[in-house]
C-alpha cells in the first residue's frame, strides 16, 4: 500500500494555458521541444494539444520523394517479405510438429524395448 505522501501528482492545464503555449509557439517560432522546456510541459502533451486545437501546421511535415521505379520496387519487396515470413512460419510449425513426432516415436521405441525384454525368456533360464 502506498504512503499518502507518495501519491503521484497529476497536473491539469487549463484550456487558456494550452492555447497560450500554442499561440506563443506560432508567434515566436518555438519548436515543440523548446516550448516543452520553456513551459515545463511534456512534448507528448503539446502534440495532443496541437491535434486537439487544429494546429497541425505547426508540426514539421516529412515529404518522401521517390522515383517511379522505387515505388514499384518497394511494393515488390514488401510482398516478397510477407511471402518469406509466411514460409518461415510454416516451416517453423512443421519443424515443431516433426520434433514432437520424433519424441513420440522415441518414447514408443523405448516402451516397446522394455516390453520385449520382459516377455522373452533368457537363454540361461531355459537350461
Amino acid at each position: 500500500m502506498k504512503n499518502i505522501h507518495e501519491r503521484k501528482v497529476r497536473v491539469h492545464y487549463s484550456e487558456a494555458f494550452r492555447l497560450k503555449v500554442l499561440d506563443d509557439m506560432r508567434k515566436k517560432k518555438y519548436t515543440v521541444k523548446e516550448a516543452s522546456d520553456l513551459y515545463g510541459v511534456s512534448f507528448q502533451s503539446i502534440y495532443q494539444w496541437i491535434r486537439k486545437y487544429g494546429y497541425e501546421d505547426m508540426i514539421a511535415k516529412t515529404v518522401r520523394i521517390e522515383l517511379k521505379g522505387e515505388v514499384t520496387m518497394n511494393k515488390k519487396l514488401q510482398k516478397e517479405n510477407a511471402e518469406l515470413k509466411d514460409a518461415v512460419s510454416k516451416l517453423t510449425l512443421e519443424n515443431i510438429y516433426l520434433k514432437a513426432e520424433l519424441e513420440v516415436h522415441k518414447q514408443y521405441a523405448k516402451n516397446t524395448e522394455k516390453k520385449s525384454s520382459f516377455s522373452t525368456p533368457s537363454s540361461s533360464s531355459e537350461k
